[in-house]
């Protein structure tokens, strides 16, 4: 929120940080994304994930000791569920995902599996990138990939680095245009 620098008018000043939060409680409990994605969900398709059909017979694809687990949403209602617990609009790439562009993986802590970041891998000129890591509310989560010795940065070069060994690129759209959550 802070490194959005939001500016307010008048009557949020006034009416203050409560005003503020419930109306953005509400629209998300009321936005689109629920309703057409919710009442429909059944209706799209699971997709392939190579980590989710490969991970038993692989090596690790991020370091034992990470305190942070890597889980790759594959169907409608994981992208749903995900978008309801971290309130963010994931689950609008279900598309991307059908059609092989996109990779989203759910980030959790080890020790209580609780979430913890949202991480979209998606193709660009051939290779798989991490083009967006949010938090919950779409905190932005990109900056902490420039300390290499984060263990959130670890994980994540990991799982890309892991990704384009092991990933073949079908359907390759060059200059694939990066998108927010």
């Amino acid at each position: 929120f802070v490194a959005t620098k939001p500016s307010f008018d008048k009557n949020q000043l006034k009416r203050g940080w409560m005003y503020l939060e419930k109306a953005s409680d509400a629209w998300h409990e009321h936005h689109e994304t629920n309703y057409s994605y919710g009442e429909n969900i059944s209706e799209y398709p699971n997709w392939e994930c190579i980590l989710s059909t490969r991970q038993e017979n692989s090596p690790a694809v991020i370091p034992e000791d990470s305190p942070f687990e890597i889980i790759p949403l594959t169907t409608p209602q994981q992208m749903l569920e995900e978008t309801q617990a971290m309130h963010h609009c994931v689950v609008t790439y279900i598309e991307s995902c059908i059609e092989g562009k996109t990779r989203i993986f759910s980030v959790r802590l080890a020790g209580n599996g609780q979430r913890f970041a949202t991480a979209e891998l998606s193709r660009i000129s051939g290779e798989w990138k991490l083009v967006q890591l949010k938090g919950k509310s779409n905190l932005e989560l990109m900056h902490r990939l420039h300390t290499a010795s984060d263990p959130l940065a670890v994980a994540l070069q990991s799982l890309v680095d892991w990704y384009n060994r092991n990933s073949p690129i079908q359907n390759e759209t060059p200059g694939t245009e990066v998108s927010t959550m």
